[in-house]
C-alpha cells in the first residue's frame, strides 16, 4: 500500500469534470484506490463518491492505493490533482 498527501491544484476543486477524469484514470489500474478528505474516505473509482468529498482548490487530500500497480496509479492520480485542467 502507498499513500500521498496532495494539495488540490484544480481551480474548481474536485467538481464533476475533475472527479470524472480522476475516477476514469483510477479504473485503468488494478489497484484499489481511495481518497481521504478530512475524516471521510471514498472509493477513488467512483466520480460520485469523489464529488461528495466537496474538496476545494488548495485543500489537502490523501490518495491511498493498494495493489499490484500501486506506484504507477499513485503517480498518474497525483498528476491529475496537482495540476489545473484548463
Amino acid at each position: 500500500m502507498v499513500n500521498k498527501n496532495i494539495i488540490i491544484g484544480i481551480l474548481v476543486g474536485l467538481h464533476a469534470r475533475p472527479a470524472s477524469v480522476f475516477s476514469k484514470t483510477a479504473k485503468r489500474f488494478a489497484s484499489d484506490v481511495k481518497v481521504k478528505y478530512k475524516e471521510k474516505i471514498v472509493n477513488g473509482k467512483s466520480a460520485i463518491h469523489i464529488i461528495t468529498l466537496n474538496a476545494k482548490y488548495g485543500a489537502e487530500v490523501e490518495i491511498i492505493v493498494d495493489g499490484t500497480d500501486e506506484d504507477e496509479a499513485l503517480e498518474a492520480l497525483t498528476q491529475i490533482l496537482e495540476n489545473d485542467m484548463e
